[in-house]
């Protein structure tokens, strides 16, 4: 069996041999691989919100990362999530009810990664 992760298309192979001594492969089969290729973060929705909203991510390596919700001041206001995350799609809510009305901003780290959203 022989099998090759090319560009996050995995490719498969096999070899059958008979009693006789002949042999046959078989067909590839071609598998796409389906991940995050980089860290994103998503615009949140409903926005705007009250109280609450969902902040969609991706991680693209396992790792430790921190998603963290900030006011205009540069407060942090709320960690959403802090420690390690496997590579993936994620999504969290982020409840406000005891926040007072205003922007606030999210920010998503993962070692030396950084993006922010308003």
């Amino acid at each position: 069996m022989l099998i090759k992760l090319l560009n996050k298309v995995l490719i498969i192979t096999d070899s059958n041999v008979d009693f006789n001594g002949t042999y046959s492969y078989s067909d590839i089969v071609e598998i796409e691989v389906v991940g995050p290729l980089t860290f994103e973060l998503a615009q949140n929705y409903p926005n705007p919100f009250n109280p609450s909203t969902n902040i969609k991510y991706s991680v693209p390596e396992s790792g430790n990362i921190r998603l963290s919700v900030y006011n205009l001041v540069g407060e942090e206001v709320a960690v959403l999530v802090n420690g390690f995350s496997q590579a993936g799609f994620y999504e969290v809510t982020f409840d406000a009810s005891n926040l007072s009305t205003g922007v606030y901003l999210t920010n998503y780290s993962q070692l030396i990664q950084f993006k922010q959203r308003r």
